[in-house]
């Protein structure tokens, strides 16, 4: 069996998205002949708010093996940034003291790995290699993608090929390109040594085919798309048992995502409707202040239909999801090839899944495919569409005509297959 060593700041039992993709990586590949190791931060911390991130986590190496993969879960220390930026509470000076140290270390990382909190990641992974003379590939996830200057600092010093995997874009982001000032200055610096370390990679993966043909205007090598994919699929029933219409939203929210239209529709429609009434329901939102406050100030007056929550154990979300009448995707204004990792939670509940604005790229192709979505271009089309399915609803008219063999492509574990056949390719 090939032996992969893969370098991850977020892992299991990390309970924050980011976390999935190589998790899913590393309890899959083993399926099709590669035996991962797993090398990342420790996560004795449950993350309920933002800044839980930043703590300091475990204080010694800790070494899990089980049948499908072996874990090394390394110390954590907080860097002197999160130190200040943890302690801020307030003070105007200390939160200009964390983005000033926020700025010179995202410049001393690029040339030195002092300052990286994360930084023995790098050296265990060294030392790791210097006494294993098995391994066939490493792989690196970012963000955080100072982790592509690990990798390719090791494949230079080992001679052992590597993958870059972007969970996300780095400098071919449009979000992180679309901005001014000594944040324009930093982003060329990092583009130009996103160019010298990732273009030495034997080939990279990304999330969408968008991202991969971004990224390899930058970097000219071989990309592959490789999805996040849901972890299990549920029977579930389409329709709730309750009498009023509940729609759930899973995760934070963003500016450019148009949640106000959907907001004024429900309140529109609750005014007039004499019951089944509609209930929106908003699933770990309360893990970002501002976003919460958003929502609240567009519905005030009309609380008692919105329902936001902190952060909740998985088991929970997904109990709220299988008694959903309707799953909500809101797109991106203004953007392409960002499918979010909830899309695919959503395809593995085999409910309703309602996209709006239409995005026109891979949430349509993937709702499309799946026949799971009811997708809307603009404000018109939605009224009519949720009156069609509330409607639906109050006749218990299923009509959800699934095509089960593209659902299950859209699993972690098919997703992995694809992963596995490019790796088993080349090593071969």
């Amino acid at each position: 069996m090939k032996k992969i060593l893969i370098l991850s700041y977020f892992f299991s039992p990390c309970n924050i998205t980011a976390s999935n993709r190589v998790t899913g990586f590393a309890k899959n590949l083993n399926l099709f002949g590669i035996f991962p190791i797993i090398i990342t931060r420790n996560w004795d911390i449950t993350i309920k708010i933002p800044e839980d991130v930043l703590k300091s986590s475990g204080k010694k190496i800790r070494h899990e093996i089980y049948e499908t993969h072996e874990v090394y879960y390394l110390p954590y220390k907080s860097s002197l940034r999160d130190r200040v930026f943890l302690d801020a509470n307030n003070s105007i000076f200390k939160k200009y003291l964390s983005k000033f140290l926020t700025i010179l270390i995202t410049l001393s990382e690029l040339i030195s790995n002092r300052f990286i909190p994360f930084a023995n990641l790098y050296s265990f992974s060294k030392d790791f290699l210097k006494k294993n003379n098995d391994i066939n590939l490493i792989l690196t996830s970012g963000n955080p993608f100072i982790q592509f200057k690990f990798c390719y600092l090791l494949s230079k010093q080992t001679g052992i090929p590597w993958i870059a995997d972007y969970r996300d874009a780095w400098t071919t982001n449009k979000m992180a390109s679309n901005i001014n000032g000594i944040n324009k200055i930093l982003y060329f610096i990092q583009r130009n040594f996103e160019r010298k370390w990732c273009s030495s990679a034997l080939f990279y993966i990304s999330v969408s085919d968008n991202y991969v043909q971004s990224i390899n205007k930058l970097l000219n090598i071989k990309g592959y798309t490789i999805l996040n994919g849901y972890e299990t699929k549920f029977e579930t029933n389409e329709f709730s048992n309750s009498d009023d219409f509940n729609i759930v939203y899973n995760g934070t929210l963003y500016y450019n995502q148009p949640i106000e239209d959907i907001l004024e529709i429900i309140i529109e429609y609750n005014k007039i409707a004499s019951n089944n009434k509609i209930h929106i329901h908003f699933l770990g939102l309360g893990f970002d202040s501002k976003q919460k406050e958003r929502v609240e100030k567009k519905m005030i007056g009309h609380e008692k239909f919105l329902h936001i929550t902190s952060w909740l154990p998985k088991k929970e979300i997904i109990e709220l999801q299988k008694n959903a009448d309707l799953l909500l995707m809101i797109s991106y204004t203004g953007f392409k090839g960002i499918p979010s990792s909830k899309l695919y939670e959503y395809v593995g509940m085999q409910k309703n899944i309602l996209l709006y604005p239409n995005d026109q790229d891979i949430i349509e192709d993937i709702l499309t495919k799946t026949k799971l979505g009811t997708i809307c271009d603009n404000k018109n089309e939605l009224i009519e569409s949720l009156n069609s399915l509330i409607s639906r609803k109050k006749l218990n008219k299923i009509n959800i005509k699934n095509k089960l063999g593209m659902i299950d492509f859209y699993s972690r574990t098919k997703q992995t297959e694809i992963l596995a056949q490019h790796i088993n390719n080349i090593i071969n």
